[in-house]
């Protein structure tokens, strides 16, 4: 019985002494991890990403899980996806060359996630354009050329205009005369 006493507390020292660390079951003290990773796995997540560098712009993306709603804003641009408006989680990228652009190009991954069974919103907010007349403008989309958005609105007494759309292009607001004369050029 002695022995047995003496070589469980040599066994419980020489643990106590080395610790578990070199145990090949124990857990790690860093686990390495790809830094885009996340633990909101299936959640919405707005992860900004920095700013264009030289260019002055600015750019964002927008990681949605499937069936779920989400906001973001690049710059004069916001789009909003209503809960259940689409099916494949995704990931939205908004990007602004220039902070007095009126334009925005939208990068949707997978591809195959740019379909919405609920129209998104895309709206244009011109308040930085206060000579800008807003009956006059829309927004257009990039379809093998510039069209105008097909359901769009501007609000009353302010210099916002909203488009709704089921697939998600590039985007501008234009005076409607003049974004008809330059179709075909991007």
């Amino acid at each position: 019985m002695r022995k047995s006493t003496l070589s469980l507390a040599f066994l419980i020292s020489t643990l106590a002494l080395t610790g578990c660390g070199r145990n090949p079951v124990a857990p790690q003290g860093v686990v390495p991890t790809d830094p885009s990773a996340s633990s909101a796995r299936g959640t919405q997540s707005e992860d900004p990403i920095p700013d264009i560098v030289g260019e002055g712009g600015a750019n964002g993306a927008l990681h949605v899980a499937s069936q779920e709603a989400g906001t973001l804003t690049v710059g004069r641009w916001t789009l909003t996806i209503h809960k259940n408006s689409h099916i494949d989680a995704s990931t939205i990228a908004l990007t602004v060359r220039d902070p007095n652009s009126m334009e925005v190009e939208i990068e949707v991954t997978p591809a195959s996630a740019n379909n919405f069974q609920v129209p998104i919103e895309l709206v244009a907010n011109c308040s930085d354009q206060p000579g800008m007349v807003m009956n006059d403008n829309a927004i257009f989309v990039w379809n093998e050329g510039w069209e105008q958005a097909a359901d769009q609105n501007t609000q009353d007494g302010s210099m916002i205009i909203k488009a709704k759309m089921n697939q998600l292009k590039n985007a501008k607001v234009a005076a409607k005369a003049t974004a008809e004369t330059v179709r075909g050029k991007h």
